[in-house]
């Protein structure tokens, strides 16, 4: 089993994401972008059932493989099967 890297990620609001080795931070969101990731998010639910969990704000890690750098990815809406989630505990 992999283990979550230590990628000297800050823990600040709004998120940083590490993507091939460039560290940026989120835009902090506006009252428009709040209430779309919220109807993107409550339809994606009601479509994911009981096939999977879907979140906002979700951190997600991608380790390095195949000479790309690891990144770290904070998407505002977020989908995950129960079958990759077996896979990855």
């Amino acid at each position: 089993m992999q283990t979550i890297p230590d990628l000297e990620i800050p823990e600040v609001k709004p998120a940083f994401e590490l993507y091939r080795g460039t560290l940026r931070q989120k835009v902090s969101p506006r009252w428009t972008h709040a209430r779309l990731q919220f109807a993107l998010a409550t339809i994606l639910n009601a479509w994911a059932g009981n096939r999977g969990r879907v979140g906002t704000e979700w951190r997600f890690y991608f380790i390095e493989r195949a000479g790309a750098p690891s990144s770290s990815l904070v998407p505002d809406v977020a989908y995950l099967s129960y079958e990759r989630l077996a896979k990855h505990p």
